[in-house]
């Protein structure tokens, strides 16, 4: 039987409008992403999580399956799933499909807020308290087609803009703007979303109080105690509301934390594991090896030769 669902955040993610995540397999030529030997089903390629960013999957080779809310979806070249916001999701390849290659577009909700769409605030707030939502699959031809064209231009607008050699500050800002009429076109595209049967109930609110809690101070300090009096809230209640909105306990997310902190350093080219293992929050390089292990499925040096290996065998966005 599979966890519960775990929040995610990315801590290098905090800000930004769109993130997206290249997704590319090839078993013949043995290239994968860089998390896949972290996986303990061969076939998977997302685990079990969850999110408050409103999430595309685009396939442009192959196919995926996909678990979302409880429902399963199939997802084909040409084809998206949407991703509502604190929707629980796990994914696989389909098999027989060769080479699958798609990308997953996190858009950030909050930074949409002062959009020019008609009950944009409304709408956003619908999504993220988990009220409303998006259907999964797409069953109107020209929706997806609206949808598909505007994500085919914002790849198009990546990669000639990565094709330059960098970019100025008028070029991003411009890169910025070109991004938010794209995902403006996708929302009105959508409309109004429609009534959540499932009726979620986790606070956004809590979420991003307990999220601030946990960023803005030293992660070795960091306690399940300091935490909820931060917050204003008694150890036991804060404990169940926890729960209740992360999916897991405080010391488990604090741990899957830190270690996210440590991937992302080595991810970005941070060597030096001792260096490493201090800025997120283990004062003992013993432990801190023993919990990546435990949470990655390999160790800290294993993972960094992985990441340089994805970088010599791929390109991305």
């Amino acid at each position: 039987m599979e966890k519960p669902a775990l929040y995610e955040r990315n801590p290098n993610d905090a800000g930004g409008l769109l993130r997206i995540t290249r997704i590319f397999f090839d078993f013949e030529k043995k290239i994968f992403p860089y998390w896949y030997p972290m996986q303990n089903d061969p076939q998977k390629c997302c685990h079990l999580h969850l999110h408050e960013k409103f999430e595309l999957l685009y396939v442009i080779k192959g196919g995926i399956e996909f678990s979302i809310a409880g429902e399963n979806h199939s997802c084909g070249a040409g084809e998206i799933l949407i991703i509502n916001p604190f929707e629980p999701h796990s994914g696989k390849i389909v098999q027989g499909k060769g080479r699958t290659l798609y990308y997953a577009f996190n858009i950030d909700l909050r930074s949409l807020a002062d959009a020019p769409i008609d009950g944009i605030r409304e709408r956003i707030s619908a999504l993220i308290g988990g009220g409303y939502r998006y259907p999964t699959e797409f069953t109107d031809p020209r929706m997806l087609a609206a949808v598909r064209g505007s994500l085919d231009a914002i790849l198009e607008h990546r990669r000639d803009s990565g094709s330059n050699g960098g970019a100025s500050g008028t070029v991003a800002r411009q890169s910025g703007l070109f991004e938010l009429a794209h995902i403006c076109l996708i929302l009105d595209a959508l409309g109004d979303p429609e009534k959540n049967p499932l009726g979620y109930s986790r606070s956004a609110e809590f979420i991003q109080k307990v999220i601030t809690a946990i960023s803005e101070g030293n992660l070795a300090d960091v306690t399940l105690e300091d935490t909820a009096r931060k917050l204003s809230y008694n150890k036991a209640y804060f404990t169940t509301v926890f729960r209740k909105n992360f999916g897991t306990t405080f010391t488990d997310f604090l741990n899957h934390y830190k270690i996210d902190c440590a991937r992302s350093m080595i991810r970005s080219g941070s060597r030096n594991m001792n260096e490493i293992s201090i800025a997120c929050g283990f004062n003992y390089y013993a432990y801190f090896f023993r919990r990546f292990k435990e949470i990655c499925g390999m160790t800290p040096v294993e993972f960094a030769a992985l990441c340089d290996r994805e970088m010599r065998s791929t390109g991305q966005i």
